[in-house]
């Protein structure tokens, strides 16, 4: 008998399925638990490190130049944020799991939002990441006098990645 029963001792899922959901159970509490803490964590580490958070406001003088002299802390804070889409994939794979037989098409729309939000999370820090690093390189090598001229393509910039997180929230 598998471990997922209804109260009258019908299973929910056949016994190959059983042991794919207890490692998908096993994966949702000993890491999804505690990602939020590493990335409480890592945001810390990074202000003491760095002075400011991962991810940069490209919008501002101080974004800019944080993303000119910390490409690989705001790469890693981009990455992070993406990488968590894929931590709670795996969780919304195992609730689709269970409720597949008995609810089809609200475990199918649970997945398709899951698969959606990963989509759009790993965008996100993809694109981050790329407009990030090349913003900052050009930042940087610009003269004073010209910099002032990046903070409207910083301004679009963070538009494009708040609409992003907008999407996938």
């Amino acid at each position: 008998m598998s471990v997922i029963s209804h109260s009258n001792g019908t299973t929910l899922v056949s016994s190959e399925e059983s042991r794919a959901l207890r490692l998908a159970a096993y994966f949702t509490m000993a890491v999804t638990a505690f990602y939020p803490l590493l990335f409480i964590g890592a945001g810390f580490l990074t202000i003491l490190l760095t002075g400011d958070i991962g991810i940069p406001d490209l919008s501002t003088r101080a974004g800019l130049a944080y993303a000119s002299q910390f490409p690989t802390a705001a790469t890693i804070g981009s990455l992070a944020d993406g990488f968590s889409h894929v931590v709670f994939f795996v969780t919304f794979v195992a609730v689709f799991a269970v409720l597949r037989r008995r609810w089809p098409v609200r475990a199918t729309l649970i997945v398709v939002g899951a698969a959606w939000q990963m989509v759009v999370g790993f965008t996100k820090a993809l694109t981050s990441v790329y407009i990030i690093t090349s913003l900052g390189t050009l930042y940087l090598a610009t003269p004073l006098s010209g910099r002032g001229a990046f903070l409207p393509v910083g301004t679009l910039a963070q538009g494009l990645r708040q609409g992003l997180q907008d999407m996938d929230t």
